[in-house]
Parts: structure tokens; C-alpha cells; sequence
């Protein structure tokens, strides 16, 4: 496919255990809770792939550890934007504020996906970097042992896409 096709990139963060069904079915689950009561399935995108951005990925939650970098086809009908879902199903304003919240304030940055996002759309797979981060707003500083674990971890990210068949359809 030619990189014409798509518009900017998406994020997609999930757990390397998630990889080989991602890999079989697509990425298919994502936990939409519209209310108390109810919610839907659609898989999250951002377009912010920072980690410490995406509060809900912190702590020890596997959920966060692999990032994937999703192209979707420009005009895709089946994308929306978070807050565009939430009028639509006319979220209750608190609830939405509650959630925005949860997932650390960078809902004009979130998207669904109404659908199966194929396999063939994931141009990358990244595991989440060891780092330090001295204070609140300093530069992330990597001591030599993690930065020896970041090199291993972009090297197992690129082992992952080969062995996911991702390199070949990326191209």
C-alpha cells in the first residue's frame, strides 16, 4: 500500500501479551464506557504517542507496555473523534469530565475506531522505554544500563515486526 492512502499517524497502546491476537484478528477491543451503565467496543487511537501523556498507561497495568503506530486510510468513515462519540451519545457532561480526567486530559488527542483496525494498518511496534525523570518537567535522562534496555527493547520491537509480518506490508 502506498503511504499516500494515509493521513497522520495513530497510536494504539496495549500489551505485548495482546500481540499475537492483534496479529491474527486485528485490533479488535476497546473498553468506549458511555455511562455507569453501559459502553461500547471500539479500539482507542491517539495522536499523542508520548506515554507519560496517556495517564492510564502508568503504574504497573501491562496495558501500556507496547505502543503501536497505526496509519488508517484518510476519510475512513469509521473513525471518530472521542469527543465528537461523546456528543453523539450525549455523555453526561460529569461522566465525561471523570473520564477525561482518568485518562489524563488529552481528549482532543483521543479517537475510536468503529471497527476491526487490520493488521496491515500497523507500520510499527514500539515497547514502552525505561527512564528516569529527575523532576516534574526535566528532560528524561537515561542512565547507561537503561539505555542499554532501550536499544534492547527497539531491537525486540523491530523482531516483533518481523515476526508479525509488518515490515513487508509497511513498505
Amino acid at each position: 500500500m502506498s503511504s499516500s492512502i494515509y493521513n497522520k499517524p495513530f497510536y494504539h497502546f496495549t500489551a505485548d501479551a495482546y500481540l499475537e491476537s492483534i496479529k491474527a484478528n486485528g485490533i479488535t477491543k476497546g473498553d468506549v464506557p458511555y455511562s455507569k451503565e453501559g459502553g461500547d467496543n471500539a479500539p482507542w487511537l491517539t495522536t499523542d504517542g508520548a506515554w507519560q501523556h496517556q495517564l492510564w498507561t502508568q503504574g504497573s497495568d501491562p496495558k501500556g507496555g507496547v505502543r503501536l503506530t497505526v496509519c488508517v486510510p484518510e476519510g475512513d468513515p469509521n473513525l471518530e473523534r472521542w469527543l465528537d462519540y461523546a456528543d453523539r451519545k450525549q455523555m453526561d457532561r460529569e461522566w465525561l469530565r471523570k473520564l477525561n480526567k482518568t485518562g489524563g486530559g488529552g481528549e482532543g488527542d483521543w479517537w475510536l475506531y468503529q471497527g476491526i483496525i487490520p493488521c496491515s494498518w500497523i507500520i510499527a511496534v514500539t515497547y514502552r522505554p525505561p527512564y528516569i525523570r529527575p523532576k516534574k518537567g526535566s528532560p528524561i535522562i537515561l542512565t547507561a544500563q537503561q539505555e542499554s534496555r532501550r536499544q534492547l527493547r527497539i531491537e525486540e520491537g523491530m523482531r516483533v515486526i518481523k515476526k508479525l509480518g509488518l515490515n513487508d506490508q509497511a513498505a
